[in-house]
């Protein structure tokens, strides 16, 4: 599949005013499907192995499951159960890098026709059960919020501390410097 470059705009709010920076931000598959519930094991081990293999092509990948409200579990007694893939890419040459060397890698392509086979990719996109699609990136993660783990709770600045608004104002600073470049 072949996607052009994304014309992405990054709007910066400043004391009521908006305005729009061009940027070149990270591009985002995802695809959504449905995983039968006594083929979830499988799934699992599929997944690990794409993630190993993206990597080794160079593209972020990971996988997640539908919950329910209040994060409870699905339900156990449902016959299948909704997953989403992600897979990161710089823009949309860096996907057609990483599309063409996954047409090129007997490994990838052999998963790629296993995970087809094990959700029943013909017959989930003639149900409307598959979704596939392309997000590009609206903000571009600081470096402080980048090396931040999700385990760990953002820390609230104390009463008075600016150094928050600092950083935005430098981050902003920063864009007004690459857009007149």
């Amino acid at each position: 599949m072949t996607v052009g470059k994304p014309d992405i705009s990054l709007a910066v709010a400043r004391a009521g005013a908006i305005r729009l920076i061009p940027t070149d931000l990270m591009l985002l598959q995802t695809n959504s499907y449905l995983v039968p519930r006594d083929r979830r094991a499988e799934h699992t081990r599929l997944m690990r192995r794409f993630a190993a293999c993206f990597e080794r092509l160079g593209s972020d990948f990971a996988v997640y499951e539908q919950i329910g409200s209040g994060f409870s579990p699905n339900d156990s007694q449902a016959s299948s159960t909704r997953f989403v893939q992600m897979m990161r890419f710089r823009d949309a040459e860096h996907h057609q890098q990483v599309q063409q060397a996954e047409q090129a890698d007997d490994v990838a392509r052999r998963l790629i026709s296993d995970f087809c086979r094990l959700i029943d990719l013909d017959s989930q996109q003639r149900q409307g059960l598959y979704a596939g699609g392309f997000y590009s990136g609206q903000l571009e993660p600081t470096p402080r919020s980048a090396q931040r783990s999700l385990t760990h709770a953002p820390p609230h600045p104390a009463e008075g501390d600016d150094s928050e608004l600092e950083e935005l104002d430098s981050i902003e600073e920063e864009m007004d410097e690459t857009t007149r470049s």
